[in-house]
């Protein structure tokens, strides 16, 4: 069973860094994808695509070191859950639109989009079920200390939850400055 954690841990940190990485490239051609799903308001179209691409990373990055893999898995279930509704919404309503999920690379939507998001779920179930941590992912790093040991699950989603919702206001508190300025 640790083979097939440490295979979806590593392959999920694999396809968020891309993913995220390649919307940093291009941040607005992101801008205009997440408009272009019409699910959000317009002003948080600007927010949600500058701070998703950033989570994603950061996700990414957890995941690949092992910290706080549970939570991280998690939170990334449940985005992908929601990137299934936002992609099934669509097609639902017959539009073909451009993915956005690699950035610039041209994907249209699909089924398939839905179905890979759902598997890549389920990944990061197993992932939030038995999370590995670094001395699991790097041996050579040797054991955690005892204190770290002791932090729960919940501790480490209440801490990632933290950062997140920081984070997001930080970005949509900008927004809304540079809207203010624009108004004037």
């Amino acid at each position: 069973m640790v083979f097939a954690v440490l295979a979806a841990q590593l392959a999920l940190a694999a396809v968020f860094l891309r993913s995220g990485l390649a919307k940093l490239a291009s941040p607005d051609e992101f801008v205009r994808a997440v408009a272009n799903y019409r699910l959000l308001p317009p002003l948080l179209n600007g927010p949600v695509a500058r701070s998703l691409p950033v989570a994603e990373v950061a996700a990414g990055g957890l995941l690949l070191l092992g910290v706080g893999a549970g939570p991280v898995a998690l939170l990334l279930a449940i985005l992908l859950v929601a990137f299934s509704v936002a992609v099934a919404i669509n097609l639902s309503r017959g539009r073909r639109i451009e993915c956005g999920c690699r950035g610039t690379a041209p994907s249209q939507i699909t089924w398939a989009h839905v179905v890979g998001n759902l598997v890549l779920a389920a990944a990061a179930l197993v992932v939030t079920a038995q999370p590995l941590r670094s001395p699991a992912l790097w041996p050579w790093s040797g054991p955690l200390p005892d204190a770290v040991g002791q932090v729960t699950m919940a501790d480490e989603l209440a801490t990632v939850l933290a950062l997140a919702a920081a984070y997001v206001s930080y970005q949509l508190a900008r927004y809304l400055r540079r809207m203010a300025r624009v108004v004037r």
